[in-house]
């Protein structure tokens, strides 16, 4: 062989070297690259799947947040969320009507104006007050009431009969427990007795008005003093008028809810 063609084939070995080579280099590179984007992709996979964890749990935990303050919220506004109040109901309050006590007020000015006394104490009252009291209320208020009974007493031979529950009532708003039906003592005159009845002796007699003249008093108490503007027609026209200043008591025996306990009688 000649110089010329042994240079040929060496040229022509070195280059199918060569294109080998090159060929494994380039195979070299594709793998590292195929490798290398494979790395970055599972590397932005892994990034997007955390992201998404942290999104989540972010999300998840303003949810959480949202709801905890939420619920904070609800349990302030209904621990300061005042309670209703409860209506204040009058089942243990005593109402006093201390008006409704003219009628008895009346016929005790009368009493007392036939007794001749100006004080009245209930516990130093006597059985005379009582008879006068029953005569003088009967006469002033139910004198058309009762139907008449025809009975003979000192000076008088006309009456009525006082029922029991009438009789108890009015003896209990002006002298409680002291003077009651079962103690009282006819004078047989202004009051009779006939076995266990009583009766009242008839009379026209002059009219007493009695006017509460104060105002109700929450804080009653039995040393309260009450006013009341008292005016007696007088046989000659003329009147008395005065002022009484009367106690009472509570009972709750009576409507009113109060029975008599002091009276005072002063003239203007």
């Amino acid at each position: 062989m000649s110089r010329a063609g042994h240079n040929r084939l060496l040229l022509f070995g070195l280059c199918i070297c060569l294109g080998v080579f090159m060929a494994g280099c380039s195979g070299q590179s594709v793998e590292k690259n195929s490798d290398s984007e494979k790395v970055e992709y599972q590397a932005e996979d892994e990034a997007s799947d955390t992201g998404s964890e942290d999104t989540d749990g972010t999300v998840q935990k303003d949810a959480d947040s949202t709801v905890q303050k939420d619920a904070g919220k609800v349990m302030t506004e209904s621990s300061t969320e005042p309670a209703d109040k409860e209506e204040l109901t009058p089942e243990d309050v005593t109402v006093y009507n201390y008006a409704s006590m003219d009628n008895v007020l009346a016929a005790m000015v009368m009493a007392m104006q036939k007794s001749d006394t100006s004080r009245y104490y209930r516990d130093g009252s006597g059985n005379d007050l009582a008879v006068n009291y029953l005569y003088s209320y009967v006469n002033l208020f139910d004198h058309d009431t009762f139907k008449n009974v025809s009975m003979k007493g000192k000076t008088h031979d006309s009456y009525v009969k006082l029922k029991p529950d009438y009789l108890n009532e009015l003896l209990t708003y002006a002298f409680g427990d002291t003077i009651t039906s079962r103690n009282l003592k006819a004078d047989g005159d202004l009051i009779m007795k006939k076995g266990s009845d009583y009766y009242a002796a008839l009379d026209k007699v002059q009219p007493v008005v009695v006017d509460y003249a104060g105002f109700e008093n929450e804080d009653f108490t039995e040393s309260t003093v009450f006013s009341f503007d008292y005016e007696m027609y007088l046989d000659n026209g003329g009147t008395e008028d005065g002022i009484m200043q009367v106690r009472f008591q509570e009972s709750d025996q009576v409507e009113s809810g109060i029975i008599l306990k002091v009276v005072a009688l002063t003239r203007y």
